[in-house]
């Protein structure tokens, strides 16, 4: 009887309409991943390519006579003017990497508090099963960020592609 009376105070939702919910979340991810994955897959190759080409500019600046290249404007003026265009184009790379992952993250969340939850209901209860099956649902259907089925879209990424693009860097410096 106390079992039922806390059940009851405890939550009172309609789990089939947090199913759909649900449901529509992994299927907008779907979505998502289906109109923009190449796309975004060509836009982190872009942005790997400018940090490549950053590393470069950066080593010209340093050393011009190496690379016949002739000073107009202080060296001091070029890494500001360059970092500034770094962080201009590294914006909407990082704003993508960044809403894809806290969307995901809160995906994650939802579905530690089912679990929270589902601890509070009797095991035969019409609840528990409920939980149950939105559990399975959020485990199976995972809601992630790809560019292309390539990549997942995290923060980790970025820091990838940051050193990625630092060890293709230094590779090639080795050689020319």
């Amino acid at each position: 009887m106390a079992n039922e009376q806390l059940n009851s105070d405890l939550i009172s939702i309609d789990v089939t309409a947090i199913h759909t919910y649900v449901n529509q979340a992994i299927e907008g991810g779907k979505t998502f991943n289906r109109l923009f994955g190449y796309q975004l897959l060509i836009f982190y190759f872009q942005w790997f390519m400018f940090i490549m080409m950053n590393h470069i500019c950066i080593k010209a600046f340093i050393h011009p006579e190496k690379y016949g290249y002739i000073h107009h404007i202080n060296i001091l003026e070029k890494l500001i003017l360059l970092a500034f265009e770094s962080i201009l184009i590294a914006f909407n790379p990082c704003a993508v990497v960044f809403v894809c992952d806290m969307v995901a993250a809160e995906a994650d969340k939802f579905m530690a508090a089912c679990y929270e939850i589902e601890e509070k209901f009797h095991y035969s209860s019409h609840e528990y099963h409920e939980l149950q099956t939105l559990i399975c649902i959020l485990a199976n259907g995972v809601l992630q960020f790809t560019a292309a089925k390539f990549i997942e879209i995290k923060r980790s990424m970025m820091l990838s592609l940051i050193v990625s693009a630092t060890t293709y860097f230094i590779a090639l410096e080795q050689y020319f």
